[in-house]
């Protein structure tokens, strides 16, 4: 049985120079788990192709095992993976899934357009209904304007997953699209009114920001030569999971748990991933480290 389901798009990014990447943010971090030894299920949608064909190999290449929901051909997005989140980047996108149900497991992760993007959507949150009372819930809504139609719909289908999560990572650029007249901490504090126990607001260079009902806080950028910009952020998150996933923080009561994580514990929590999204921007392409690379 898989300690982690990930929920969520799977895609070839395809470069101005047409190069190919596999990628999507949920698959990112399915890849990124998988280093770190967890036994990793990516419940996603691929089409019988080249381009599904690569995506396949790339994640088993991580130890990522598969569930797919079938595509007449698997998605892409184009203008350069320098430019995600910018609303110039655009895609051929499809994204559904054919049930609402996945394997008992520990923690559930959603992001990203499989989170948002209409058809898929709605079996989205129906698969997070059914897994909120045996699962840990995590949502990283990692917002793609280029790809949104209709910004209120987004907003009001984020708002709905957010009420079914315990833990929810978000950057500040996303928190500025979605809320853009709050406060960082204004927002973050509705967040765990509503149930949520965890908020994580990445900072980019700046570094990131932990809030719970009975802590904030902060920890510095990590300075790093940077040779590929791409999936910091990305590779934050799994390495913040790493921990977070300890046997004092899951089912049944795991949202509990967090909530009431010490702020040593929180500081520890952050330190260790920046450190560990460091290597991945200090490594060409999407890199992030395995788990014999980074201390226990």
């Amino acid at each position: 049985m898989p300690e982690i389901v990930v929920v969520g798009e799977a895609l070839v990014e395809i470069a101005r120079d047409r190069s190919e990447f596999p990628g999507g943010s949920s698959a990112n971090v399915a890849m990124a788990l998988g280093r770190l030894g967890h036994v990793v299920l990516f419940r996603t949608a691929l089409g019988n192709d080249h381009h599904g064909e690569l995506i396949r190999s790339w994640l088993a290449s991580s130890n990522v095992h598969i569930s797919e929901s079938g595509l007449s051909k698997t998605s892409t997005v184009s203008q350069g993976v320098v430019t995600l989140g910018d609303p110039s980047w655009h895609g051929d996108l499809t994204w559904t899934l054919d049930e609402a149900s996945i394997p008992s497991s520990s923690a559930v992760h959603v992001g990203s357009i499989g989170a948002w993007y209409p058809p898929g959507t709605w079996r989205v949150e129906a698969l997070l209904e059914r897994a909120r009372t045996t699962s840990t819930i995590s949502f990283d809504p990692a917002i793609r304007p280029g790809v949104i139609r209709n910004p209120d719909d987004v907003r009001m289908r984020v708002g709905r997953i957010l009420r079914l999560s315990d833990v929810v990572k978000v950057s500040d650029v996303d928190l500025f699209w979605l809320r853009p007249e709050e406060s960082m901490r204004q927002v973050a504090r509705e967040w765990l009114g509503e149930g949520v126990a965890l908020v994580v607001v990445t900072l980019g260079a700046a570094g990131a920001v932990a809030y719970t009902r009975e802590h904030e806080v902060q920890i510095p950028g990590t300075t790093v030569k940077v040779v590929d910009a791409r999936g910091p952020v990305i590779a934050l998150w799994p390495h913040c999971c790493r921990c977070l996933l300890a046997p004092a923080c899951l089912v049944p009561t795991g949202g509990e748990r967090l909530a009431h994580l010490s702020a040593d514990r929180l500081r520890a929590i952050l330190t260790g991933a920046a450190n560990a999204a460091a290597i991945s921007v200090a490594r060409r392409g999407f890199d992030p480290p395995w788990a014999n690379e980074l201390p226990i």
